[in-house]
């Protein structure tokens, strides 16, 4: 997974993925070397994906894990990022609460 800086028209890994820029070639490798294994594979975890998403335990767990999870990244650098980007759409301007 690469992204485009935009200045020079490189590209770059993100930091916080490491190895997952070469996750297609690999995937698509090994599918390649043994396509029935990946085919079996793929249909295992989907079967235990539907299995656990089926699961009315799972689905509480997962109604109250995402929230706590979106709250997590917003307050890292993804957060730091979105503040930074609407302050450059809004000119750096900053609104006082309405009384």
């Amino acid at each position: 997974m690469t992204t485009t800086n935009g200045t020079n028209g490189s590209t770059e890994t993100p930091r916080n993925a490491p190895g997952l820029g070469s996750l297609p070639k690999r995937v698509k490798a090994r599918f390649e070397a043994n396509p029935v294994s990946s085919v079996a594979a793929v249909a295992a975890g989907s079967f235990v994906l539907g299995t656990l998403l089926g699961s009315r335990l799972v689905r509480l767990a997962l109604a109250a894990a995402i929230p706590l999870a979106v709250e997590r990244l917003f307050q890292g650098a993804v957060g730091e990022k979105l503040v930074a980007y609407a302050r450059t759409v809004t000119g750096g301007a900053e609104r006082s609460a309405a009384p």
